[in-house]
């Protein structure tokens, strides 16, 4: 008898990245819920803007203030920017220091880019 070797996948994240959906398809809780995720913290955000541009640079953002400052982003001569960089929903950078200017250090979110 001939022997037959079946794969089968599962997928795992079902779930779309928040960004990447229409800010009217997102509920406030799932922007909190997200903002927990990815900024580690218990504490909900003060506010949000998720939003698209097109033009010569296409992205989308979703961006957060977060209720109180991170340690050490008030600090702006040694301030890190805490925004990511996505590139087509592939992680590109951890800090995105290009994107804001120092005094805004302490805002949370990422950017995803088709053409960077």
């Amino acid at each position: 008898p001939e022997k037959i070797t079946v794969w089968e996948w599962a997928q795992i994240n079902v779930a779309r990245p928040l960004w990447t959906r229409r800010s009217s398809e997102v509920t406030d809780e799932e922007y909190t819920s997200f903002y927990g995720e990815m900024s580690h913290s218990s504490e909900a955000p003060l506010e949000w803007s998720h939003f698209k541009t097109e033009g010569d640079v296409e992205f989308t953002a979703l961006l957060y203030v977060p209720e109180t400052p991170p340690p050490g982003t008030t600090d702006f001569t040694n301030a890190k920017s805490l925004v990511k960089l996505y590139v087509k929903r592939v992680f590109i950078s951890e800090n995105f220091d290009e994107f804001l200017p120092m005094y805004l250090s302490f805002i949370r979110g990422i950017v995803d880019s088709d053409d960077l």
